[in-house]
């Protein structure tokens, strides 16, 4: 997973997940904003030999990136805020 900022504590965020396995998987990326209630959310979900993404957020956002094989996860990862 890659993950560049905006710059600026709130700016944008730009997260991309890579599928190095040489097979298409299914995949699952998810930024949502650092809310609460109701927070905003970019997702990215299909099948991919190469990346998922990129997904776009500010606000601080919280990554979840999720890749299936099989029916099972083989990677569930999530990252806290890029402005930390």
């Amino acid at each position: 997973m890659y993950a560049a900022d905006g710059g600026l504590a709130g700016g944008w965020n730009c997260t991309v997940f890579d599928n190095n396995l040489g097979s298409p998987k299914h995949m699952k990326l998810k930024m949502c904003e650092n809310r609460v209630r109701n927070p905003r959310c970019d997702v990215d979900e299909g099948t991919f030999s190469q990346y998922a993404g990129p997904v776009y957020m500010d606000n601080c956002p919280k990554t979840t990136a999720i890749m299936w094989s099989g029916g099972y996860r083989i990677i569930d990862a999530v990252r806290g805020s890029l402005c930390n």
